[in-house]
């Protein structure tokens, strides 16, 4: 949603450079800017996964870097 809350079309393929489960059982995701916009990884972990809110919220998510 947008700031005034209207619904926005975005290509979540064009949002994720790579995405890899890890050996200690967490997901890498490296994640690109869409139209100078950031996406969330709740958003990725809810189209991609089929996770239900309650299960997005309980996952730990850790910012490695920026840029």
């Amino acid at each position: 949603l947008s700031k005034k809350g209207k619904i926005r079309k975005t290509d979540l393929r064009q949002c994720v450079a790579s995405m890899a489960f890890q050996e200690d059982g967490s997901l890498a995701m490296h994640m690109l800017p869409y139209n100078k916009r950031h996406i969330r990884p709740t958003a990725i972990l809810n189209a991609c996964f089929n996770l239900t809110e309650e299960d997005i919220t309980l996952a730990r998510i850790k910012k490695m870097k920026q840029g």
